[in-house]
């Protein structure tokens, strides 16, 4: 299949380059707003941790001072155009019209304003203009060269296999490798940098390590319910047996962060990314669940966010949650240089 593939990831590597050269000598033009913007994006599809990384680093400029807001394209969502998902005080979207990753931001972060917008660009203005947020922070925004950012962030899945760095749809390149080289930062995820192939760390320059903490929660109709006696080295608060489901990119990393956590799952069921937990979908799910006898799960919280009321009814739900954690250095040197 992947020679068959082939001529297509050729194809989109050329396009990819000749997009990116007209940028490069500013025949495509990019648009400069009023605010500072952070670009927080990956070279390879799916998987790379965007989502936490951005939760951090909004919950780390508001402690340096500033107001930001989230822009987000809301890949998945049912919606067309600009919606403001959370104004800073309230949730002002639902899920399916928002896409999972900013429902999930909005939802964790409670008080920073977040848009979904294809025109990322309108939705920075809806923000800045009626929240009076003074800090952009674009999420998976790194190929989209139209928005001018001030820094740019990329992240690297250091658990990725080494044949994903082939253009798609061969691999999970959304770019040629040499792309790296316009981020102002690369942070590691998911592993370190040592695991990442020769040829792309050679193209990798100011390199940030980050850690990622993990913790099972149990949720109930008051929000979660912290087991603080799990650890990532060892779990042993949720009673077994336990089926585990997800629907993320890597849904192999979500299964072995539980093992590593000691969780045994007595069965488990991986869907696509950003999948719809529509009536086909769940008839699946809980048929698969039925099977194997439990009445206690574990899923990822951006799953957690799409489930129907009646799945909280009918079973006794557990969510692994994911914290990541960068160097104190490297944030000061970053909102000290946006604010110079």
């Amino acid at each position: 299949m992947g020679f068959l593939l082939t001529p297509l990831g050729i194809l989109y590597g050329i396009i990819t380059i000749f997009r990116n050269f007209f940028y490069d000598i500013g025949i495509f033009k990019t648009t400069k707003i009023s605010t500072p913007v952070i670009s927080v994006g990956n070279i390879t599809a799916g998987g790379t941790g965007k989502t936490p990384m951005t939760i951090t680093l909004a919950e780390a400029a508001k402690l340096k001072g500033f107001k930001p807001g989230i822009v987000s394209r809301g890949y998945g969502r049912k919606s067309k155009g600009m919606h403001i998902v959370h104004d800073g005080n309230e949730m002002k979207s639902i899920v399916e019209n928002s896409g999972d990753e900013p429902y999930l931001m909005a939802s964790l972060l409670k008080n920073v304003p977040v848009a979904v917008s294809e025109k990322r660009l309108d939705g920075a203005e809806a923000l800045i203009q009626n929240f009076d947020v003074d800090l952009i922070i674009l999420d998976d925004a790194f190929q989209h060269r139209k928005f001018f950012r001030n820094i740019d962030i990329l992240l690297m899945n250091a658990s990725e296999e080494s044949n994903a760095y082939h253009m798609l749809p061969v691999g999970k390149l959304r770019e040629m490798p040499w792309g790296l080289k316009r981020a102002d930062y690369v942070i590691v995820t998911k592993g370190y940098v040592s695991q990442i192939p020769e040829s792309m760390q050679k193209l990798m320059e100011n390199t940030i390590k980050s850690s990622q903490f993990f913790k099972v929660k149990k949720y109930t109709y008051n929000g979660y319910e912290s087991l603080e006696h799990c650890k990532q080295e060892s779990c042993e608060c949720v009673a077994s047996p336990i089926f585990g489901f997800c629907g993320i990119a890597h849904g192999d990393f979500f299964f072995n962060t539980l093992k590593a956590m000691k969780i045994e799952i007595s069965d488990s069921i991986s869907f696509k990314d950003h999948v719809n937990y529509d009536d086909a979908t769940m008839a699946r799910l809980t048929s698969k669940i039925n099977e194997s006898n439990t009445k206690t799960v574990i899923t990822t919280e951006k799953d957690l966010m799409k489930l129907p009321n009646s799945f909280f009814e009918a079973y006794n739900i557990h969510v692994l949650t994911m914290e990541v954690k960068v160097d104190s250095g490297f944030i000061n040197e970053l909102f000290d240089g946006l604010k110079a």
